[in-house]
């Protein structure tokens, strides 16, 4: 399985939390008859944070250090590709630390070719667009 973010190769890690969200919002509140009035839209940035373990997944500090030259770009987007399907994602740096990996071997001094393993990268599909708010009301 190939996996790219922008330019930069990944190896086979896994999105954690693929089908945590639904995509749709959603407002409940009551008249004052007690009616429930459902305000539902589709809700864009979907989490979509890219996971390896301590067996699998292991990436370079290399590529955490261009992982990390993105994620410092502010407002920036890129494509990534993710078997067979395209997002439109963006870094979620209001989730600190946005990018997380362990040396395989902890060491002074790590070299840009040792390898790291329980990545985690926290990203958002903005891809999607907001549609219009619809209302429903149940009688």
């Amino acid at each position: 399985m190939a996996i790219t973010l922008g330019a930069v190769a990944l190896p086979d890690l896994i999105i954690d939390n693929e089908f945590g969200l639904s995509g749709i919002q959603a407002v409940v509140k009551f008249s004052l008859g007690g009616t429930p009035l459902i305000f539902e839209q589709e809700r864009g940035g979907k989490p979509l944070d890219l996971v390896g373990t301590a067996d699998s997944g292991w990436i370079t500090k290399a590529t955490l250090l261009s992982l990390r030259a993105m994620a410092s770009v502010p407002r920036a987007t890129y494509l990534l590709s993710y078997e067979n399907t395209n997002y439109t994602v963006r870094f979620r740096n209001e989730s600190q630390p946005v990018i997380e990996a362990e040396p395989v071997l902890p060491r002074p001094n790590q070299e840009v070719d040792d390898w790291y393993a329980n990545v985690r990268i926290k990203l958002m599909d903005v891809g999607g667009s907001a549609a219009t708010a619809t209302t429903t009301t149940t009688v």
